[in-house]
């Protein structure tokens, strides 16, 4: 019986938005925080650490993408200006324009991880933005540290 309730609660719920859906286009935005002089406008830098990156992100296929190490937690994805890059930008979510620059203690990886690249989404977005209030994303936050 609750599965019937849900179903009709979602069938109500996609009829409802179907006008909204059908007045607004859709728009695809890169998620680009380095421009030509350093940080793209409009960005803010909450924190600043030091740490290492280890493979490509697993949250998203971009090149310039990363899965990195700041203490005990993981920053996934970091995004570098260039493959020989000293320093990542680590985003939180999509939405956000809050950044963690993380200086690297040691060269991005030359080599390309297999397990990293079977795991990646490929071709999906990081982030999808249905609605102003709907917001998908994967997981991508880990650490190491024992909570209590």
């Amino acid at each position: 019986m609750p599965l019937r309730a849900i179903t009709f609660a979602c069938a109500i719920a996609f009829a409802l938005g179907m006008p909204a859906l059908a007045a607004s286009k859709t728009s695809v935005v890169l998620f680009s925080v380095w421009s030509g002089n350093g940080l793209r406008e409009g960005f803010a830098v909450t924190a600043k650490a030091s740490g290492f990156c280890w493979s490509h992100s697993l949250v998203t296929d971009r090149n310039d993408a990363w899965r990195c190490f700041r203490g005990d937690d993981i920053l996934d994805p970091c995004f570098a200006r260039s493959r020989h890059s000293a320093i990542v930008a680590c985003a939180e979510d999509p939405f956000s324009k809050h950044l963690v620059l993380l200086s690297l203690k040691k060269p991005l990886p030359n080599a390309d991880n297999p397990t990293t690249q079977w795991l990646q989404p490929k071709g999906l977005p990081w982030g999808l933005r249905l609605t102003k209030l709907v917001r998908l994303q994967p997981a991508q936050r880990t650490s190491l540290r024992e909570s209590g």
